[in-house]
């Protein structure tokens, strides 16, 4: 459980991804390495998962959590952290 001090917010899917999967013109072999097996990671993740969710959580040192629902019915997801300033 999260202390009631951080703040939360949901975002859309296309957030998460967006940084990761759009090349950039001035990215050379390994950024576009990097782009194409984030790509195939949302590929993965959109065939194995439905009600996806994106939730950030903190300010600066933020986590970041992609969570949805395997045909189980069990959750799964990725988790990751970034810094924003």
């Amino acid at each position: 459980m999260l202390p009631p001090d951080i703040f939360v917010e949901e975002r859309a899917e296309e957030d998460f991804w967006a940084p990761v999967t759009t090349e950039q013109d001035w990215y050379e072999a390994e950024e576009k390495t990097r782009v194409d097996q984030f790509k195939q990671l949302r590929q993965l993740v959109e065939a194995e998962l439905t009600d996806r969710q994106v939730f950030y959580a903190g300010n600066v040192e933020i986590d970041v959590y992609l969570l949805g629902k395997q045909a189980t019915g069990d959750r799964a997801g990725s988790h990751t952290k970034i810094i924003q300033t």
